[in-house]
């Protein structure tokens, strides 16, 4: 399923979506709720479960920003609407939503048996309050396994009920496209430049206000780690997945709504095909 999902979205991209690649990726004027709510438990069953193809959204026209992105993915089931008959467009992507679909979309797999601790027996503490490991995105985190853990985060628990953030997927969409495995190595497939800081600082206003020492104009969310991978950050907004937004920010630990996260994969996909 996967290969031919890639296949023919990888066409259709071809013919239909070109013009959207180069695009700035705008900010959903709806409302954003929390993943946590209706439909997206651990326990909660599978999106691909609450759509068929063909399937039309009541909150999604054909006027929407993200419209041909959303059906492409739609149509070929990688991902879903909800039993009332709406998508969500606005709504916070969660992390099971992002590993699903891109195990699935990019062919994905884990090339070993590791994986992270939410889904290993051997660390029953992880389990106490929510077992992820029934829960129907425990395969597809897994699938992304190699390609997640990067960064300040390293192995620890993929909590897949929980919204994904903006440095969520660009991590996993950078390291999909370039980090390869063969015959039991990683490489990365391209090279970063000594002054990528600079480019980060000189393109997006909240990194630049982080660097300056000017803590003040930062959101009261915003975090920044020594383990982050900025180069990634470097990468995706170079090849074009991801841009800032109106005020120039990058808001790396900024809730991704469904709709950014479908243009995102779409742009992807064109750099592969």
């Amino acid at each position: 399923m996967k290969k031919t999902i890639t296949a023919v979205l990888a066409f259709a991209l071809l013919l239909v979506f070109a013009p959207i690649f180069t695009a700035a990726l705008p900010v959903s004027s709806e409302l954003t709720v929390s993943s946590l709510s209706q439909n997206s438990g651990p326990d909660s069953p599978s999106p691909t479960q609450l759509s068929n193809v063909g399937i039309t959204f009541s909150d999604v026209s054909e006027s929407h920003w993200a419209y041909n992105d959303i059906q492409a993915l739609v149509e070929l089931g990688a991902l879903n609407g909800y039993l009332d008959g709406t998508f969500k467009p606005g709504r916070d992507l969660t992390r099971g939503e992002m590993a699903k679909v891109i195990s699935e979309v990019f062919d994905v797999v884990n090339p070993t048996g590791w994986t992270f601790p939410d889904f290993d027996s051997e660390h029953d503490e992880f389990h106490e309050t929510i077992d992820d490991r029934s829960a129907w995105y425990a395969p597809h985190a897994q699938d992304i396994y190699f390609y997640y853990s990067t960064g300040h985060d390293g192995p620890n628990e993929f909590g897949g009920a929980y919204p994904a953030v903006r440095r969520d997927v660009v991590n996993v969409l950078v390291n999909v496209i370039y980090r390869k495995y063969s015959n039991g190595e990683w490489s990365f497939e391209y090279d970063v430049p000594d002054d990528y800081m600079d480019y980060l600082e000189e393109t997006f206003t909240d990194i630049a206000s982080f660097l300056a020492g000017d803590y003040e104009s930062l959101p009261s969310d915003f975090w920044w780690s020594p383990y982050e991978n900025y180069g990634h950050w470097y990468i995706a907004s170079k090849i074009g997945i991801i841009s800032g937004y109106p005020d120039g920010s990058f808001r790396h630990y900024g809730n991704i709504t469904r709709a950014e996260f479908c243009v995102m994969v779409n742009r992807a996909l064109a750099l592969l095909y």
